[in-house]
């Protein structure tokens, strides 16, 4: 059965998920901001009333977004006579991302021009721009969520590393005779070649509808023929499904040396942005993400009593998708990028509560996020 999107609130299971603090399962939960920004301020609670018993955190004190009424415990969108509403992606096409806020991947356009996919099972795209991450934070946030180790001589691989920013950031604490990356874009492979030439950048031609949608489903990851004391994974599986990012995490598992440590990134969809940096506007990951597909001329622009309630069914999930405008909450696999085919360029963004991350990877630690990031970490450490 394939996945309805949840943009009606009230319906589907919530709550089921007890949140707070301390250990869950076996992994170790923490909580409050680290770094540079505000500090120990966790999660708020909302000011809707939970349904079912369910425990609804919300956006952080500094600026709190209200959320419209909900009578009865939901507020319902739209004519439900016969089930949820659907509503289907844009027909008007994909929706190119533009630059993200706080460094994050920005659009540019290719060297070359634009680069021309051949015929897809919807028909021939063209994809007329070149993902290159302007993101220099990478090698902070890692850094501090392992406590500031000695990088020197340390095998470090950089999962979804686009063109290799992090070595920017590392400045000469990462030799880039040390650094590898393994990336699904080809055209920011090619870039970060030429741009760091004595660094290793390795082609992984996996399809993703939003960045390689010419790619082969399923592919493993390739072998670098070594094996890794770090490996990295910023913003990476908060492009893909659950099923997916279990796969590709434990094919990176294996790829550690001895006493070697994974650390990847993952949204949190009650966390207040503004809480890792007061810069930015109040509210979560999500209703950016909605406000940015907010042109009045989109078929897919919501209203902003819409986009609220959306918010709040996200708050309340234990994961959910957002794919442009279309939330779908707690789904199967069917929402895998490696079984549905979606557009190309489409916006495709997965969240996950700190709390379930938990338990899906009990021998882990998950971390808050570091300043000015607003993305949770989920840590692991081979004592092997």
């Amino acid at each position: 059965m394939s996945a309805l999107p949840e943009n009606n609130v009230g319906t589907g299971n919530v709550g089921r998920a007890n949140v707070g603090t301390g250990n869950v399962g076996t992994a170790n939960v923490r909580t409050g901001n680290v770094g540079t920004g505000n500090v120990g301020t966790g999660f708020s609670p909302s000011q809707e009333p939970a349904e079912a018993g369910s425990h609804v955190l919300g956006p952080a004190e500094a600026g709190p977004h209200v959320l419209g009424p909900a009578e009865a415990g939901s507020h319902v969108l739209g004519p439900a006579e016969g089930g949820p509403h659907v509503l289907g992606l844009t027909e008007a096409g994909p929706h190119v991302l533009g630059p993200a806020e706080g460094g994050s991947h920005v659009l540019g356009p290719a060297e070359a021009g634009p680069h021309v996919l051949g015929p897809a099972e919807a028909g021939p795209y063209i994809l007329p721009w070149n993902l290159v991450s302007t993101r220099t934070t990478q090698f902070a946030y890692f850094d501090a969520i392992l406590g500031h180790p000695d990088w020197r001589g340390r095998k470090v691989l950089d999962f979804g590393g686009n063109i290799g920013t992090f070595l920017v950031g590392a400045g000469d604490r990462v030799q880039a005779d040390d650094y590898w990356c393994i990336d699904i874009n080809r055209e920011v492979v090619e870039q970060g070649r030429r741009e760091w030439p004595r660094a290793h950048f390795l082609h992984f031609d996996r399809y993703s509808p939003q960045y390689n949608p010419r790619g082969t489903r399923n592919l493993p990851i390739p072998d670098p023929g070594l094996r890794f004391d770090f490996i990295f994974a910023f913003s990476v599986f908060t492009h893909t499904d659950r099923s997916e990012m279990i796969e590709l995490v434990g094919g990176l598992r294996r790829m550690l040396a001895p006493r070697g440590a994974l650390a990847f990134t993952f949204c949190d969809p009650r966390w207040d942005r503004s809480q890792s940096d007061p810069s930015l506007p109040p509210g979560s990951d999500v209703r950016k993400m909605l406000e940015r597909h907010g042109d009045a001329k989109s078929r897919s622009a919501k209203s902003r009593a819409e986009m609220d309630a959306i918010v709040a069914r996200a708050m309340r999930s234990q994961w959910c998708v957002l794919i442009d405008t279309d939330l779908y909450v707690d789904p199967g696999d069917e929402l895998s990028n490696q079984v549905r085919s979606g557009n190309a360029l489409e916006s495709y963004c997965s969240y996950f509560n700190a709390e379930y991350m938990a338990t899906l990877f009990p021998d882990a630690e998950i971390h808050p996020p570091v300043s000015p990031e607003w993305q949770h970490c989920c840590l692991f450490r081979n004592g092997a």
